[in-house]
């Protein structure tokens, strides 16, 4: 390629985007010298796709070589001026639709100098590394596009370009992707010394000012409401690592990584880009997404680079941690941006790293996979019409589809179409086919999606206002050929004035604010003969009659009422005001011991959203995982699920689980003082359930369960934490007794000083310990504790049950229950001992290779023993590759053992003459694995 090349594909880039989208893409020329665009004779960028409409819902452009020349010096229009730098550099757009659900994000420019290539440090990788010497070595930074590339191309398989740039010590390969609405962008570096060179320590950084222009101005409108998983909106900066440091000097303290981030124009239009920082499997996030160790948020003025630059290869990496993203508006550029620090790695010379990055929309429930991508597009949000909140809005509403048929079945001179797409729509209960009510299960077909193409089915999907909280659907697609997906979302519907109750008992609550707030005016029904209303007095530390509902506090109501009555709440029910604003509902002030809170809003919000003080040290506020972390509030939160066959009390923990409307739950207080709350008012539309990775996970559980005729409570764990830190933090305490006539419960007695009945209770090790299992049974009866995952406790590990009243002993193992007769408002205690098992671990014995004969072609006996029962591999490897199998998982006694191998490789090839390696490996039926070697000479 040669620099006359870069001249015309530069203009031909741009008089492309005009051509097609020149309606769209509309500049002031205040902003541009005389003549028209400031493209130098060099400019050349890569925009995929050319043709908006190609990918209707996202876009992607990076510059190659040359410059744009703005405005100078700058103006109130033009708020950068001068010739900028283009190599190297990446924007993001909205494409021509965007969100069906609003116009707002359509052609969003999401970068300075979107569409086309964004411009000097405004959106830029660098890569930072160092030698690796015993002496070390100081980081030197490099600007990936300090010159023009020597390299590029767009596809002509997919929608990607590809670009070759060369820094001092490396050779880059950009490529960037655009599928269904995210563009995927690759870097791989490859260390450009000879092999025998110093190996060097190689970490990618990628720096971004998120603008959100529109389509017909040079004005950013802010990126200010910044959300993460868990978090209210951010407004100061912030560090999120994968592993938490100590704080910079000035800075606050780092919190753990996010799966996501969202810079949006505000709460009411939540339109912009989502990053990603983490892969997934289950396909809620792209699986190849490469790690980020470090992500920064802040004002991109300060994060990236001062004053823009042709020759910037540095990032200042520098944020505010408590001023208001707001208070910059004197800057040149005082949008938020961000930096992302990618997982380091070394390599040696000639070695090279892959780093795979998504941006995307804010919007979609999306799955990447491979061989062709499906995107949805429905209101994350349903929410309430006015201030009596009587109806719900969008109501009904298009969910839209999308099946873009790239990185699969495109490749050039290789496509294959997707015949007979079948999209299957499942809706939860409650919502159903706007065109054919008695259905919430909605197919439609598309005939054909040829490669490269995208296509879309629209449905119409009407919501009751009987339903509220999550609500879970499915989009199933199948196509031929055969390349299934199944998509999982949730929406997010606010309450209305009703109140559900499934069973006869049922912990609840309402948001509401009423002229008149008697439970018998509001559910319509007479006290006693028809229902009881109970709360919990935190100070005494029992149940007490509620005469009416309360904002922020739990209620259990027993009723007779037909099983699924769902009421409509009277007593003139109204939204409260402070929903939306900053004041926030009323503070609840918790007491030492068991407490009954609920979500004061008509609307989910996460756990993280809670604020708390401790009385003892009220020097200032904390959040709920902080609060968790000092020891002053439990970490789970229990909430009655009465939609389970039989009722149980279920938990929440993580801190971006939800708090839904109408529902209770309870909390525990462990310090001797009260603890003041508040509920953050609620703040996004666009909010989602999403796993936490701030918790960790229990090596594994043993669940306990005690059952009656009527009742159940059977989310019991004893159990081995990997550490003691990961022990307290999944404790669990048990919640009191259901107020119902004949509720039974279990719990877990950790004895010590201070005795807590527990839910969740983990040993640090499987050494021996024992726990007092306590069962509460408010009826006279038949009463059994069971422990239906006894499978999935290791072999070497066993559980033995002694009542105490009787002495009687179950090995856990061996049987599957313990049934006993309880006395009507009794308790039953229980010794439940914990044993390091006898399993033997499968342990390989001596090792021999002898020849079958006396040829030099003569096979090799490969002969072992073992110490017990186990299922053995026997494989030959040739530099660490398998290139034979003898046998593999098969199941083996215990004693000497033996398999052959004839000299060939799994193709029946003859192998050459030198050393190869035997492996053997055995592994028990508790999963313990061994695994021995052995070299062999072969000699022709």
């Amino acid at each position: 390629m040669n620099r006359i090349y870069w001249k015309s594909l530069g203009f031909l880039a741009f008089l492309a985007c005009s051509a097609t989208a020149s309606a769209q893409f509309v500049y002031d020329p205040t902003c541009w010298p005389d003549g028209g665009p400031g493209f130098s004779d060099d400019y050349g960028a890569q925009v995929i796709p050319l043709d908006p409409n190609d990918d209707p819902l996202f876009g992607a452009a990076f510059g190659i070589s040359g410059t744009d020349t703005f405005a100078s010096p700058p103006s109130s229009v033009c708020l950068l001026g001068g010739s900028l730098a283009a190599p190297g550099r990446i924007s993001f757009t909205v494409g021509p639709t965007g969100s069906i659900q609003s116009t707002q994000d359509d052609y969003l420019r999401l970068s300075f100098g979107a569409p086309f290539a964004a411009l000097a440090s405004t959106s830029y990788a660098i890569i930072r590394s160092r030698p690796v010497t015993p002496a070390g070595g100081a980081y030197t930074t490099e600007l990936i596009g300090s010159d023009a590339a020597v390299f590029s191309f767009p596809g002509a398989s997919d929608r990607y370009a590809i670009a070759i740039f060369n820094t001092t010590n490396y050779r880059v390969q950009l490529q960037l992707d655009v599928i269904g609405d995210v563009a995927r962008v690759n870097w791989l570096l490859t260390n450009s010394a000879g092999a025998d060179s110093v190996a060097r320590e190689t970490q990618l950084w990628f720096g971004h000012w998120v603008t959100l222009k529109a389509s017909d101005s040079f004005e950013s409108r802010g990126a200010n409401f910044v959300t993460v998983p868990g978090r209210k909106p951010l407004v100061v900066g912030k560090r999120f690592q994968q592993t938490v440091l100590q704080p910079r000097v000035g800075e606050s303290q780092p919190a753990p990584m996010v799966d996501t981030a969202s810079f949006a124009y505000s709460q009411e239009n939540a339109y912009g880009l989502r990053i990603f920082n983490t892969p997934s499997t289950d396909g809620s996030r792209p699986p190849d997404q490469t790690p980020v160790e470090e992500l920064a948020i802040g004002i991109a003025a300060f994060l990236l680079n001062i004053p823009l630059s042709a020759s910037v290869s540095t990032m200042n990496d520098f944020i505010f941690s408590d001023a208001r993203f707001a208070d910059y508006d004197n800057l040149d550029y005082n949008d938020t941006g961000f930096i992302q620090k990618f997982t380091p790695t070394v390599l040696a010379g000639g070695a090279a790293q892959n780093v795979v990055s998504y941006y995307g929309s804010t919007w979609s429930v999306a799955n990447y996979n491979r061989p062709y991508t499906a995107v949805v597009d429905a209101p994350t949000l349903i929410q309430t019409t006015n201030s009596t909140a009587q109806a719900l809005t969008p109501n009904p509403f298009t969910m839209r589809v999308y099946v873009d048929n790239t990185r699969g079945f495109s490749s050039i001179d290789k496509e294959f179409p997707l015949d007979l797409v079948e999209i299957k729509v499942t809706l939860p209960p409650g919502m159903v086919d706007d065109e054919n009510p008695t259905r919430n299960t909605i197919t439609k077909f598309i005939n054909r999606v040829d490669a490269r193409k995208m296509e879309f089915r629209d449905f119409r999907v009407r919501v009751s206002e009987e339903i509220s909280g999550l609500q879970p659907y499915t989009v199933e697609i199948n196509s031929q050929p055969n390349a299934k997906k199944l998509i999982q979302g949730e929406f997010n519907i606010a309450s209305t004035p009703r109140l559900r109750l499934p069973t006869r008992t049922n912990l609840v609550t309402s948001p509401f604010r009423f002229a008149s707030g008697s439970w018998e005016t509001i559910l319509g029904l007479q006290v006693d003969s028809d229902f009881r209303a109970f709360t919990w007095d935190p100070i005494q530390q029992e149940y007490v009659i509620q005469t009416g509902p309360q904002r922020g506090i739990g209620s259990w109501i027993l009723t007779e009422q037909p099983s699924g009555a769902s009421f409509e709440l009277g007593g003139e029910p109204s939204q409260a005001p402070d929903t939306t604003t900053s004041t926030g509902a009323p503070t609840v002030v918790l007491q030492p011991g068991w407490n009954l809170i609920a979500n004061p809003y008509n609307y989910a919000i996460p756990i993280g959203y809670i604020v708390g003080v401790n009385s003892g040290n009220n020097e200032e506020a904390f959040t709920f995982r902080e609060l968790v972390d000092q020891g002053v509030i439990s970490g789970a939160l229990a909430y009655w699920d009465n939609d389970a066959p039989v009722p149980d009390y279920r938990y929440i923990q993580s801190d971006t689980d939800l708090l839904l409307p109408n529902r209770g739950y309870w909390i525990r207080v462990d310090s001797a003082s009260s603890v003041p709350i508040r509920f953050s008012q609620v703040f996004t539309p666009f909010l989602q359930r999403q796993t936490s990775a701030t918790l960790p996970k229990a090596n594994w559980k043993l669940q306990l369960a005690a059952r009656t005729s009527e009742a159940l409570d059977g989310q019991n764990f004893v159990g081995v934490a990997s550490n003691a830190a990961a022990a307290k933090a999944l404790r669990i305490a048990e919640p009191p007794i259901s107020p119902a006539d004949k509720a039974v419960s279990l719990s877990i007695d950790e004895g010590g000083d201070k005795p807590q009945l527990m839910a969740q209770s983990l040993a640090t090790s499987a050494a021996r310990k024992e726990w007092t299992v306590r069962v509460q049974s408010k009826a006279a009866g038949p009463v059994t504790i069971t422990w239906p995952n006894m499978s999935q406790v290791p072999n070497n590990v066993s559980f033995k049950l002694v009542d105490k009243a009787t002495g009687a002993s179950k090995l856990l193992r061996r049987t599957s229950g313990y049934t006993f007769t309880s006395e009507a408002n009794s308790v039953r205690q229980f010794t439940l001992s914990m044993e390091p098992g006898t399993v033997a671990r499968a342990l390989i014995g001596s090792i021999t290779a002898t020849r079958t004969g006396r040829s030099t072609s003569s096979p090799l006996s490969i002969n072992y023993s073992l110490t017990g029962d186990a299922t053995t591999t026997v494989r030959v490897l040739s530099n660490g590759h398998e290139i034979y199998v003898a046998t593999r998982a098969r199941a083996e006694g215990a004693g000497e053992r033996s398999v052959v191998w004839n000299l060939r490789d799994s193709a029946n090839r003859a192998v050459a003459p030198g050393t190869y390696t035997v492996e053997i490996t055995a592994e028990s039926a508790s999963g313990e694995r061994v695994r021995r070697f052995l070299p062999v000479n072969i000699v022709r």
